[in-house]
Order: C-alpha cells, then structure tokens, then sequence
C-alpha cells in the first residue's frame, strides 16, 4: 500500500509497528521482489513491530513507581537487572514509558562533565577520593556528605558512603573499609581541602598520617577538572540516589548504615552488571583483567599489631591518680602511674584503648587498657 501510494509514509510506519528506516528496507526489498517477478514468494520476515516477550507484572509495576518516582530511564532497567534478574537496554524502558504515557519531566542542563584524560595502567596504582555534599533524601531535607572513591585503571568504585558530616572519624571508617575489601593502593587522589592539606605549608593531616604508615600517599588536583572520573561518578548518584531513596522510604531519620548497606548493593551491581561506555566493558571485568595480566599494584592489609590502632581517633591523656584516664564522662582504670602521658585510641567501634605510645612501625604497642573484645 505505501508502494502504491494509498498509504503515506507515516500511515505506513504506525501501521507495521516500525520506524522509517525499516520501512525503506521493506519496501526496497518488495520492489526488487516485484522487479523480479518473484512477489508471489516475498516474505518480510520477523523484522519489524515488537516481537519482544511480554514482561512480568512485578517488573512492569516497579517500572510504572520508579518511573513516576523520578528513576532514570538507565537507572531504572538497572535496578530491574538487580532486583528481578531481566535485562533491559536503556532504550527499551524509554520506548515503554513514551507507549505508557508516563516520561519523566525533563531534568534541567547540567554543566558538561569535564574533559577525559589520562588513565593509570594497573589497578591499585591511583584512586581517585572526592566527597559530594547533596540533598539525597529530598530538597527539603539537609544535605550530607557522600564519599567517593574509584579506581583509576578499571574505574571500579571501591567505596561509596553517606555520612552526617564530613569529618575525621567519616574518613577514617571509609578509607578503614575500603583497603579491608580491596587492599592499600599506592595514591589516593584529594582535592586540596583542608582535611588533606592542612593549613600550613609541609603539614601533615592526621588522615595522611594513616596514609603515610602504610606507605599510601596524596595525590593532590591542582582543579575539581582534574578529577573527571570520579566527578562523573557523583553525577550519577546524584541522578540515582533520591529517587530511590523516596521509592524505598529512606530518610534522614534511618540508620545510615541501613541507608549505606543499599548503597553498597548498588555500588557492587554497578560494578558488576553496567558496562562502561569508555572502557566498553564493566568495571569489575576491566579489574579482573588486569589482575589476571599482571597489572595490579594494589598490597594486601598487613598482618601486624598496629592496625586497629591507626585507624582510630588519638587522643593525648594523662594519667590521674591511681592510673585513671577520665574521658568524655568516662573513667578508664590502667596500670600506669599517676602523671604519665599515653594516648586514648577511641575505635570506629566505639570501644576504647590506651596505649603507652602512638602507633611506630619500629616498636610493638604498649597496651594500658582496652574494651575492645578479644
């Protein structure tokens, strides 16, 4: 009929389902069968229309709430990846939403992400640690810190964790979790804030000491520009997490470790099941390739006395009579003799230990009393 002219182009194309493009296929192909004499035996074949198999009805109802909740179109087959084992391309969501009459608003121009650059060769030689401030639990609600941290060579994200301020103890626990799941790296690229670079010139922050005593040193940007990749990291969360945490009824009242145990689900799928544009593969391939060709730099957590005292806030004290240490309302019997100085390790646990000395990699510590469980 569109051959003959009774239907137009467009009638043509929502009559078969297709786009244009397939419609000038089909109709090269018929006129070439027709040309021949062979028309009688044509057959357009399955192409064309939507031979797709109908979806679940839990997937097609989580869709029509994520959807409406504000998920990305990417975001949202992701999470139907996760949570009900489909694969779905991007473009299959959107083509639904568009037939279902449920697209999103628009979400205003961002600022272009910045230039891509150079990429170190092995996993563990750079990763790249930024933290993002953001109101992920609604706009009407204070904003929190996220950290953030990538690895350079296989952009596999290695950490990932919403906290209430941006303080010491948030680094200490997030980079303590992140080297007891993947190891110590040898940089970590910062941007210039304080708590990295300190306030005077040839300073060292107590979180480089860390660093320093498990020889993994700063990388410091000259820019936010230079950080590209785990920038870009951020703009997804920022797409993806409030939306899911309105869907799921996450708020600044629950738990942050309920809330960052289903960031972590989300961080490990990511890592696992998106492929990467630039790399054209998933990260946790990228990662598995490299290791298995030998480019890894990364060192496994050390077996010695000193780790869970190094990843703990210090705290200079001195002993009162008897060998007491009073600490936020708290006393702390020791063995130790009235008027000597020792440091109160407090733990990201919470429990407290005081040793005689800070944490030296040439001595072994001297322990005046602990809480921790054995």
């Amino acid at each position: 009929q569109v051959c003959d002219g009774i239907l137009t182009i467009e009638q043509g194309c929502a009559s078969l389902g297709v786009g244009k493009t397939r419609l000038y296929e089909l109709r090269a192909s018929y006129l070439k069968a027709r040309a021949l004499g062979e028309v009688e035996g044509w057959r357009p074949g399955r192409s064309g229309g939507n031979h797709a198999v109908p979806w679940d009805e839990p997937v097609v109802n989580f869709l029509k709430a994520a959807i409406c909740q504000g998920y990305s179109y990417a975001f949202a087959a992701s999470e139907v990846d996760r949570q009900y084992g489909v694969r779905l391309a991007r473009s299959q969501v959107r083509h639904w939403a568009i037939r279902e009459g449920i697209c999103p608003a628009p979400k205003p121009p961002r600022l272009p992400a910045h230039l891509r650059r150079w990429q170190r060769q092995a996993v563990g030689e750079l990763w790249q640690m930024d933290a993002t401030p953001d109101h992920w639990f609604g706009r009407e609600e204070p904003a929190y810190p996220l950290l953030d941290m990538l690895d350079d060579c296989s952009r596999l994200q290695v950490g990932c964790a919403i906290y209430r301020r941006e303080t010491i103890p948030a680094y200490l626990h997030f980079f303590h979790n992140a080297f007891l799941e993947y190891g110590l790296p040898l940089q970590v690229y910062v941007d210039q804030a304080g708590i990295f670079t300190g306030n005077k010139q040839e300073s060292v922050t107590r979180i480089e000491q860390r660093l320093r005593f498990y020889d993994v040193s700063f990388v410091v940007a000259n820019s936010p520009e230079a950080k590209g990749k785990v920038e870009r990291s951020h703009q997804v969360w920022q797409d993806r997490l409030p939306p899911y945490f309105a869907l799921n009824g996450l708020t600044p009242s629950c738990d942050l470790e309920d809330v960052n145990r289903h960031l972590h689900a989300l961080r490990v799928h990511r890592n696992r099941r998106e492929r990467h544009r630039e790399l054209g593969m998933t990260p946790q391939r990228a990662w598995d390739e490299a290791l298995s060709q030998g480019r890894n730099k990364l060192r496994p957590v050390p077996k010695e006395p000193w780790w869970n005292y190094v990843w703990s806030l210090w705290h200079p004290v001195t002993l009162a009579g008897g060998g007491r240490v009073y600490f936020r309302q708290e006393t702390f019997p020791t063995q130790g003799l009235p008027g000597t100085r020792a440091i109160l390790c407090e733990h990201l646990d919470g429990t407290v230990s005081i040793l005689k000395e800070r944490p030296d990699q040439q001595k072994l510590p001297v322990m005046l009393f602990t809480n921790r469980p054995r």
